[in-house]
């Protein structure tokens, strides 16, 4: 990865000062602190190992959170380090903290401030919003119970074998080692028609009493109610065992951000969040 030379990777030996930074975000980022916490193989880029000016926290999915370790951000490092990214990876989504970075961020990768349509496209970086939830108890007991809509609907819950062969782009095998951290971890429920599994409710982040939920439903199956009912199962998991259920989502993603209000969450913080698409390798 040429253009990363520049860059150091952070062992993790010297992750203690970024858990502490990761205290002081004031939006969900479990996803970070999975891998400050070595619960996956992530990594962790800065650009200086004696005195970074920032450091860059990559999840083996493709979400990342940029983080300022100084008022002065090596701004010529941080291009060229996008730059290899963009490069080098499938693709990439970037939060970053503070918040206040966004006009340069904007300006130092010629973000798309305006994106035609829900779903990113193109070649060019593109700005969206992350909405992040706050789940909502008394309004979540308020809710009729959900239950399956006819007979050849079953809800179950997730086993190894769904861990292993759910064949869709928001898996639960994209956030976990193997099967059996994931069931450890919370592990989720599947919804199945006619014994086929077309909707996943599941922990994609479990850090202390907070598990954050990733839901995902087969193209052919969604609009049924499906994903709110593999969602319900598990937040009822979460209430019995004492945890928080915890939800983001990009705002421009209709259906979860509904849904996530239909669910009894109400949202808060609100952030950029930039697609870094992958660009071809010159020759």
């Amino acid at each position: 990865m040429p253009l990363l030379a520049t860059m150091a990777r952070m062992p993790p030996g010297a992750f203690d000062g970024l858990r502490t930074k990761l205290q002081c975000v004031p939006f969900n980022c479990l996803f970070a602190r999975s891998v400050i916490e070595e619960v996956v193989d992530g990594t962790v880029w800065c650009d200086n190992e004696r005195e970074p000016t920032f450091a860059h926290v990559i999840h083996p999915y493709g979400m990342t959170l940029l983080l300022a370790l100084s008022a002065n951000v090596n701004l010529a490092a941080l291009k060229k380090h996008v730059d290899g990214c963009r490069r080098t990876s499938a693709g990439l989504w970037m939060q970053i903290h503070p918040q206040d970075l966004a006009a340069e961020i904007d300006r130092l990768l010629d973000a798309d401030l305006e994106p035609a349509g829900p779903a990113p496209n193109g070649v060019a970086v593109q700005r969206h919003t992350r909405s992040n939830f706050l789940f909502r108890p008394e309004r979540y007991a308020s809710l009729a119970p959900m239950r399956a809509a006819s007979h050849d609907v079953e809800l179950r819950r997730m086993t190894a074998e769904d861990f292993a062969s759910f064949g869709v782009s928001v898996s639960p095998r994209h956030f976990w080692r193997n099967a059996a951290q994931f069931l450890a971890h919370g592990g989720g429920w599947c919804v199945a028609r006619n014994g086929e599994a077309v909707t996943t409710a599941f922990a994609s982040f479990r850090m202390g009493s907070q598990l954050e939920i990733g839901v995902e439903t087969c193209a052919e199956h969604r609009g049924r109610g499906y994903a709110k009912l593999g969602a319900s199962a598990l937040i009822d998991q979460c209430v019995e065992s004492g945890i928080e259920p915890v939800w983001s989502c990009r705002k421009q993603n209709v259906a979860s951000y509904e849904l996530a209000l239909a669910l009894g969450f109400s949202p808060t913080v609100e952030g950029a969040y930039y697609h870094l698409p992958r660009v071809p390798l010159q020759s």
